[in-house]
């Protein structure tokens, strides 16, 4: 994902969710892409799904920030 090679970073993750489906910090993740790639809906649907782990915090931040940003956005 850092490098900017967003769609095999979501194809890892979905790989990731598949063999360690308790991962809730993988949401974190795919959410971290989506926003990358500028896809905020999904963003706020992956960190939604990130209910406990190390990022789960910062996930429920993350998707209080981006409803208002998306908001804005789908409003006009």
């Amino acid at each position: 994902m850092n490098a900017g090679q967003y769609q095999e970073a979501l194809r890892e993750f979905e790989y990731v969710k598949k063999l360690d489906p308790g991962n809730k910090d993988v949401y974190y993740m795919i959410g971290s892409t989506y926003f990358k790639m500028n896809q905020l809906q999904q963003a706020v649907e992956a960190y939604r799904q990130c209910t406990s782990g190390v990022y789960a915090f910062t996930s429920q931040d993350a998707v209080k920030k981006l409803e208002k940003k998306v908001g804005k956005v789908n409003a006009r």
